[in-house]
């Protein structure tokens, strides 16, 4: 099966240190990414290029987990994954362009469903653009709640 890409874009009103940082806190990933369970750095130390991380999440009823490594980590431009060890191989991140008073947040994923996953890749394809497009509209209503002045 053909790799699935998916892509979309918001904008953030707010300081792109505080919506960058946010982003890239695997603590935080519960709060704003759907289907999330548990997300952490297990190399030790914070996100960086190189770090590995482990990441388990809900999808069509099942349990998954999936753990990776951090391949680009720019402060306040871009950080990008990939899994090393999961169901199927997957790489995305987000990148992070200030436009006057906003930042432009756009957030990226690709997969490649084999085994199990590759008879339900049209619907991995639906629930990854369904992903992406939520946790961006649910990351700008948690950045502009608590940006003060960030209303309108």
């Amino acid at each position: 099966m053909a790799a699935l890409k998916k892509s979309a874009s918001i904008m953030i009103r707010g300081p792109v240190a505080e919506i960058f940082n946010f982003v890239a806190d695997p603590n935080k990933f519960q709060l704003w990414q759907p289907f999330v369970i548990k997300a952490e750095i297990i190399s030790g130390g914070p996100m960086n290029k190189g770090a590995t991380y482990c990441y388990t999440f809900q999808a069509m009823g099942q349990k998954i987990e999936s753990k990776g490594l951090i391949t680009e980590h720019k402060v306040f431009r871009h950080y990008a994954y990939q899994s090393t060890a999961g169901p199927f191989p997957f790489k995305g991140g987000f990148t992070f362009e200030e436009v006057e008073r906003f930042v432009k947040v756009t957030a990226y994923g690709e997969a490649e469903p084999g085994g199990y996953f590759s008879m339900a890749g049209p619907m991995i394809g639906l629930l990854l653009g369904r992903q992406i497009n939520t946790m961006l509209h649910t990351l700008k209503d948690i950045i502009e709640e608590r940006t003060p002045g960030s209303a309108g």
